[in-house]
């Protein structure tokens, strides 16, 4: 890719280099601790805040895209699969600090954005299991309204993205309705697929699948309702109704097995599938944020879902010499789950005493899991989890410091089974070095805590395959995973960004799978035992050779892995790289984005992300904007997974040929007078709202 890019360069005439290249919108800004004169980002303690220019503005298609533009270091963009990752963990995202999903994103008009968060140090409020937060800051008009539209779709296959929204804005009032739907239709998916066993007399079982074909489909739309009440900057009510709705979503993959046991001339046909047939999920949120004298703030935010789904996977072997059934399983599994969400935050600013934090969050879920193809069997789960915390961050002289701790109280309770019970304390320092302006060091230790799933303590036995049979265990704890970061970041203020980053994770006893033999089938479930250790060094640059034409980005992650459980130790190295290339002026953008994702290790399991890369030609005119694109222009989509167990080692990696030119239109337009900033401060997070899933390899 490399020559890619020099050829590009080379399109720009010499004459621009003697230009001056000073970004239009510099501008200086007071941070209490210190002014920093930045063309667009202000680097407080924990985040760093990017201010949306009206040039990126006029050549971002959607919410999605203009982050994707803003080029943020950790920060990854795919824009077709829709996704939003980081080299630093698990990220949030929220609009007026509201957690929503990426879907949403791409209703929102870009022309409200006023500026992007990226939280790359989350403090205890947020939870103590983030790598990082994007906030997307959205004003809140007081009349007029807006209208946007987005489509998106694969010239080849049906693979459409769609979106629309309508914001009406009356006096202290705003009226928000609209939806989104995705659709899948016959994408070609190959498995190939290796296995083998060892057998109770030390012998190897080896089959080797054959890929014929296979295919993905998925239907889903999410169409939502909501109403915000703004006082001036003193009281703010939101309320919102969403509906999620799922059918026919499926992965379906055929192959010729070739065996040891294989007589002559067999033809053994495979034949597996995964579904979601259905799946319906309304749910409500409230959000109530009031501000009090002397810079205090009082927050409250709730939620209540139902979640009703029915999956499934349907296992085959077929002999076609003899026209027979060898084996025929069906996992199908019927389940409903209510969750409700209560939180509420106390903050209190000082000028130069620094702030204060203090909360609670309540999350409880109520789950009933039906195994159909198991005589109806039964599965209730009962899950409360009640958390609360307290933070201050002390600034001295350039130094902040931030301490915390937070006390998470867990129960979880199966009918008819065990309840299990625990607390944990999840103290969290950080210690902030502002060496200059250009300079700023952090080393923050965390930990949290990560309860059981339903499918980990069903006791219900389901079968995989013709020799593989699973269930869970009851038993099984919650434990904790402890977490120390160094970072170190670097800007110009002015077109250079760079951020090395050093971070390990260590649990004690993780909830990892184990193998054993039963009867004669062999056996899959969970253990508390062994450990995990994660040792990552990463580098992130974001660098404007030509400011107002040429970005690039680049992320490379080195992580080194060491497990060991029940029966087993092993260890891993692998690297991730992601890089994003971009060309824009008058109206056009020209951009490129590659990610290769690195291999992780958890227990005895290898696994590998969605390997991609995109070309992109846009055009911004007027109110509309409009997109020509190349999903997987180089390479094969690919992504896979691997077992590496003594008595089961499997190798499965999924690939699809297809190179899908794509077409996306967008939209957007606002009428009346826009003013104002409405910002929303929490959300309700529901966890453990899925149930239980069918068993699968």
């Amino acid at each position: 890719m490399k020559k890619v890019i020099l050829s590009l360069s080379f399109l720009i005439p010499l004459t621009l280099w003697s230009q001056d290249f000073t970004p239009k919108d510099s501008l200086k800004y007071d941070l209490e601790e210190i002014i920093v004169s930045a063309p667009s980002v202000i680097r407080k303690v924990d985040k760093n805040i990017y201010q949306v220019s009206e040039e990126i503005k006029e050549r971002s298609s959607s919410a999605v895209n203009l982050i994707n533009n803003l080029k943020i270091p950790n920060i990854s963009v795919n824009e077709v699969m829709e996704k939003i990752t980081s080299s630093l963990g698990t990220i949030e995202i929220r609009v007026n600090g509201r957690t929503v999903d990426i879907s949403r994103l791409k209703s929102i008009n870009v022309d409200d954005i006023q500026r992007i968060e990226w939280i790359d140090n989350p403090g205890l409020r947020y939870g103590t299991d983030l790598g990082g937060v994007v906030n997307i800051i959205v004003r809140n008009p007081t009349t007029g309204g807006s209208f946007n539209i987005y489509v998106s779709e694969g010239l080849t296959l049906l693979f459409n993205n769609s979106q629309t929204n309508l914001t009406l804005n009356q006096g202290k009032s705003q009226w928000q309705i609209g939806g989104g739907s995705n659709l899948r239709g016959g994408i070609e998916l190959y498995r190939e697929y290796f296995d083998s066993y060892k057998l109770p007399d030390g012998s190897v079982l080896q089959r080797t699948q054959t890929p014929l074909g296979g295919r993905f489909d998925n239907a889903s739309i999410w169409p939502y309702i909501s109403y915000n009440y703004m006082n001036s900057d003193t009281m703010n009510l939101y309320v919102g109704f969403n509906y999620y709705g799922g059918w026919n979503q499926k992965m379906r993959f055929e192959g010729l097995i070739d065996s040891d046991f294989s007589r002559a001339g067999e033809l053994i046909k495979l034949t597996e599938t995964e579904k979601w047939p259905r799946r319906s999920s309304p749910s409500i949120n409230i959000y109530f944020e009031q501000k009090l004298r002397k810079n205090q703030t009082l927050v409250f935010s709730g939620s209540l879902s139902y979640n009703e789904s029915k999956t499934g996977r349907d296992y085959s072997e077929y002999d076609m010499t003899n026209e027979e059934s060898i084996i025929d399983i069906e996992n199908n599994i019927k389940s409903q789950t209510v969750g409700y969400y209560i939180e509420g935050n106390y903050i209190k600013t000082w000028k130069k005493a620094g702030k204060v934090t203090a909360g609670f969050s309540y999350n409880g879920s109520n789950s009933r899991s039906v195994y159909i193809d198991y005589d109806d069997q039964e599965i209730r789960q009962i899950l409360d989890k009640l958390y609360f915390f307290g933070e201050y961050m002390m600034p001295i002289k350039k130094v902040t410091l931030t301490a915390g701790v937070g006390g998470t109280l867990n129960k979880n309770r199966i009918k008819g089974g065990k309840s299990e019970n625990s607390f944990n304390f999840t103290p969290r320092f950080s210690a902030n070095w502002r060496l200059n302006d250009f300079s700023r060091w952090n080393v923050t230790y965390s930990n949290s805590v990560v309860t059981p799933s339903s499918t980990q303590l069903s006791p219900i036995t389901q079968e995989i395959d013709g020799i593989q049979i699973e269930h869970g265990n009851p038993d099984l704890k919650s434990y904790l995973s402890h977490r120390l970061r160094f970072s170190y970041n670097y800007s110009n203020n002015s077109n250079l960004y760079i951020s090395p980053n050093v971070f390990y994770t260590h649990i004690s006893n993780p909830i990892m799978k184990y193998y054993s033999w039963e009867n004669d089938k062999i056996l899959r479930s969970y253990s508390n035992e062994g450990l995990h250790n994660m040792l990552g060094v990463n580098l992130s640059i974001s660098y404007q050779p030509i400011p107002d034409w040429v970005s690039l980005s680049a992320d490379v992650t080195y992580y080194h892995y060491h497990n060991h459980g029940k029966g087993f130790a092993h260890t891993l190295d692998s690297w991730e790289e992601s890089f994003s290339f971009q060309l824009y002026h008058w109206n056009w953008t020209l951009g490129f984005d590659f990610m290769n994702p690195g291999a992780t290790l958890w227990g005895e399991t290898i696994s590998r992300g969605e390997r991609f890369n995109t070309l992109s030609l846009s055009y911004r005119w007027k109110d509309w904007n409009f997109t020509a694109a190349m999903f997987m222009p180089f390479g094969r989509y690919s992504q896979s997974e691997k077992i590496i167990a003594e008595l089961v080692n499997q190798s499965t990696t999924l690939r699809t040929n297809i190179r899908m030119p794509m077409i996306e239109i967008s939209y957007n337009i606002n009428w009346g007078h826009q003013k104002d900033a409405s910002r929303r401060k929490l959300s309700g997070r529901i966890e453990n709202n899925d149930g239980a899933a069918a068993a699968g390899r």
